[in-house]
C-alpha cells in the first residue's frame, strides 16, 4: 500500500495527460491517512433534500499510528473512513468539512499500546436512487461497525457520533460502539476483508440482513508465523439499534456466546452448525434464538483477507490463506509454499464444505457461470418454475489456476405468488 490516493480521469486513455489528474490526497492533507491497502470505492451520497454528491470512499489503512524510538504507539493517528469529493476543482486545497469528510473510528488506547489499530475495507448498502444508506466495516481490533446515513443528517453531521447505528449514550452525549467484536477467547481477531451482506427476511416491514465476514491479517512478517485462531462469522442485522443486554456492553451483540458455534470435520471437509432460530437472544444460555453463527478455521494460522463472494441465493464462497514455512531470516525466501482453502457456505443455516488448495497461496474467490448449463423446469399450475444454475469455481493461486468446486444453485422464478379475485367485477365497479 501507499500513503497517497489518486483520482485519474481515464475516460479517453488515448489522450491521457497531466490534465486528467483530478487530485491526490496525502498525509500532508490529513495525517490520519495511512498505508492504503484496501479497495477505494466511488459512492454516491445524499447531501440535501434533492441533492447528491459523488465521493471516493477510502479506508485509512494501516500504520497511521507512528511509533517513537522506544517502539511505543502514539495517539496521533486514528483509523478513519475518508470521503473525498470527486468534484474538487484542480488546484483547490483540501478542506475538511468542505471537499472531504473524515469518519474517525474510536480506538481502545490500552489495546493500541500493544496491537496497532487500522481500517482496511468496507461495504455499503444503497437506497432507491443509488445513494449510500449504510456502511459496514471491520477494523484491526476486531470491531464490526455499522454506519447509518440518516437522510435527516447533513454532511456536517458525518462523524462517528452521529453516524454510528449503535449508540449507548444519548443524542446529546453519544457513545458510539460496534455491532460486534470478533474474539477468540480474550484475544481480538483483526478484520481485513470487507463484510459481505446477504438479504434476510422482511420482519414487521423492516428489511433484515445477514452480515458475513472472516478474520485474519497478512501484512507483517509476524503474520506468517502467527498461531492465532481465526473465524468466520454470519451475524443477524435485524434493523434494531438496541443492544442484546441492558446496560449495553462493549458491542450490541455481546459476543460469541450469543451465536451458534459450528464445527469443522477435517476428514470430510464439512462444516456443520446446529439448528437455530435467527434473533437476538438476551443471554448466552438462551435457547430461543441465536444472533448468528460462526466456526473456527481448521488450520493453525489460516486467515481470510479477501472478500466473500455472493454466488447465489444465500450462498457464499471465500478463499483463505495459509502461510508456508518461514525463511531463515526476515525477508528471506523459502521453498515451502503456502496454501489455503476454498469454502462454500450456506449463509442461512451455516452448513458448508471446503477444498484445500493445490496451487499454493490463494487469491480471492472466482466463479464462472456457463449459460448452457442453466436449466429451468416447466411452469407449474401457478406459473412457478425452478431454475438451476451451475457455478464453476476457479482456484487461482501462486502456482497457477485449476478448476475449483462446482456448486449447483436452485432458485424459484416465474410467477412467485398469485391471488384469485372472486368478485372482480364488484371491485372494478
Amino acid at each position: 500500500g501507499g500513503k497517497t490516493v489518486y483520482a485519474l480521469d481515464v475516460t479517453n486513455p488515448a489522450s491521457f495527460g497531466t490534465n486528467n489528474v483530478l487530485w491526490e490526497f496525502t498525509p500532508s492533507d490529513d495525517d490520519d491517512i495511512g498505508y492504503v491497502v484496501g479497495r477505494p470505492q466511488l459512492l454516491k451520497f445524499k447531501t440535501g433534500a434533492n441533492t447528491y454528491r459523488w465521493f471516493a470512499a477510502v479506508a485509512s489503512g494501516v500504520n497511521n499510528y507512528v511509533s517513537d524510538a522506544a517502539g511505543n504507539f502514539s495517539t496521533t493517528g486514528k483509523p478513519a473512513l475518508f470521503l473525498l469529493a470527486l468534484d474538487k476543482p484542480v488546484g483547490t486545497a483540501w478542506a475538511e468539512g468542505t471537499n472531504y469528510y473524515k469518519i474517525t473510528v474510536p480506538v481502545d488506547a490500552t489495546l493500541a499500546a500493544t496491537t496497532a489499530p487500522g481500517l482496511v475495507n468496507f461495504n455499503a448498502l444503497y437506497g432507491s436512487n443509488g445513494e449510500v444508506t449504510d456502511i459496514y466495516m471491520g477494523d484491526m481490533h476486531g470491531k464490526l461497525w455499522k454506519l447509518w446515513f440518516d437522510p435527516a443528517l447533513s454532511p456536517t453531521d458525518w462523524n462517528m457520533d452521529k453516524l454510528s447505528f449503535f449508540n449507548k449514550g444519548t443524542a446529546a452525549s453519544p457513545i458510539p460502539y460496534p455491532m460486534f467484536i470478533a474474539k477468540t477467547g480474550s484475544t481480538v481477531q483483526p478484520i481485513t476483508a470487507p463484510p459481505t451482506l446477504f438479504t434476510g427476511p422482511t420482519v414487521g416491514g423492516v428489511e433484515t440482513f445477514y452480515v458475513t465476514f472472516g478474520t485474519g491479517k497478512y501484512l507483517e512478517s509476524g503474520d506468517k508465523t502467527s498461531t492465532l485462531t481465526n473465524s468466520f462469522y454470519a451475524l443477524y442485522d435485524n434493523g434494531s439499534s438496541a443492544a442484546d443486554q441492558s446496560p449495553a456492553g462493549a458491542a450490541a451483540i455481546s459476543g460469541n456466546g450469543r451465536l451458534m458455534a459450528g464445527t469443522v470435520n477435517t476428514t470430510t471437509k464439512a462444516i456443520t452448525v446446529g439448528s437455530f432460530k435467527w434473533g437476538r437472544p438476551g443471554t448466552d444460555a438462551s435457547t430461543t434464538s441465536r444472533a448468528g453463527w460462526y466456526f473456527d478455521m481448521p488450520v493453525i494460522g489460516e486467515k481470510l483477507v479477501s472478500n466473500v463472494l455472493d454466488i447465489g441465493p444465500r450462498t457464499g464462497s471465500f478463499n483463505t490463506v495459509i502461510p508456508g514455512a518461514s525463511g531463515a531470516a526476515a525477508g528471506s525466501c523459502s521453498n515451502t509454499p503456502g496454501s489455503g482453502n476454498q469454502y462454500i457456505i450456506n449463509v442461512l443455516d451455516g452448513s458448508g464444505r471446503y477444498v484445500p488448495s493445490d496451487v499454493g497461496l490463494l487469491g480471492p474467490s472466482m466463479f464462472l457461470n456457463v449459460e448452457q448449463e442453466t436449466t429451468e423446469t416447466k411452469s407449474d399450475s401457478t406459473g412457478r418454475r425452478i431454475r438451476t444454475t451451475v457455478q464453476r469455481g476457479l482456484t487461482a493461486g501462486q502456482s497457477g489456476v485449476t478448476p475449483g468446486v462446482v456448486e449447483s444453485l436452485q432458485e424459484t422464478v416465474g410467477r412467485l405468488m398469485w391471488r384469485e379475485i372472486h368478485n372482480y367485477q364488484d371491485q372494478k365497479n
